[in-house]
């Protein structure tokens, strides 16, 4: 059995240094807690990562129900979701059985609540606010869709670009992996890594899940949803730039190689 206390213990210090505000004072707090309770029932880190994305789909659409109680109960598991996003993390570690395809589970079934979970606080708002654009606004909606595009194509964009990146690996290339700048020191500096604290401290895993919590109480999805909406526009754009600046580099670094071997 795993005692609560070597759970506890089990988590790396560059791992919580690097976390959100919210993710070190609430969800991997309340994530021990449930760690202990799924890992004792045997349950394994990909068990628990398709759990989080059945959970982060139901919190998404009942919170675009047209029902106070439904509302809250989206806005309380999709908060439930980030807490089980770290209990996967959790039972691999304790467990010693962390592998590359558990790394695949995690980030696709984490990739299911940016497809939704805006379009669903759109909807929210088009049921409970009206701040900005007055009751019963389609604005709302539209808002909340553009969101979620915005909050997945950088994602798609990271992963292609990783992809074409291994491929390269295979010829003598190097591989770029983003989430290096988090855990290696050398690597915490550039755009990129101040790119992803910020991304890390407003986004999905940060301050997403206090804000939805606020606008539950006071119906304010409307401001929160053109907040992220300007704030995944502005950053979209930025990564497509700088992935195709990287992408460009190493296009001419690999001709530069490729004439200087035709020279020889």
């Amino acid at each position: 059995m795993y005692t609560y206390d070597y759970i506890v213990k089990s988590l790396p210090k560059n791992k919580s240094s690097v976390s959100s505000f919210w993710v070190k004072a609430v969800a991997r707090p309340l994530s021990f807690f449930f760690t202990f309770v799924f890992v004792n029932l045997k349950c394994t880190a990909n068990f628990i990562s398709i759990l989080s994305g059945i959970v982060s789909v139901i919190g998404c659409v009942l919170l675009a129900v047209s029902s106070k109680t439904a509302m809250i109960s989206g806005v309380v598991l999709i908060n439930f979701w980030i807490v089980l996003d770290c209990v996967d993390g959790n039972i691999a570690r304790v467990t010693h059985k962390s592998t590359r395809m558990g790394e695949f589970f995690d980030a696709a079934y984490g990739f299911i609540i940016c497809a939704f979970d805006f379009l669903a606080i759109g909807i929210a708002a088009y049921n409970w606010s009206s701040v900005l654009f007055g009751e019963k606004a389609i604005a709302n909606i539209i808002i909340g869709a553009l969101a979620c595009s915005f909050n997945i194509l950088p994602r798609l964009v990271y992963q292609k670009y990783t992809v074409m990146t291994m491929a390269l690996s295979e010829g003598g290339g190097k591989v770029e992996i983003e989430n290096d700048s988090f855990y290696d020191p050398s690597k915490r500096k550039g755009l990129t890594y101040l790119r992803l604290v910020i991304d890390r401290q407003i986004g999905t895993s940060g301050l997403f899940m206090p804000f939805l919590i606020v606008c539950a109480i006071f119906k304010c999805f409307d401001i929160m949803g053109l907040f992220y909406c300007v704030y995944l526009g502005v950053s979209c754009v930025a990564v497509f730039v700088m992935f195709s600046m990287k992408a460009d580099r190493i296009n001419k670094e690999y001709a530069e190689k490729e004439d200087s071997n035709d020279g020889v």
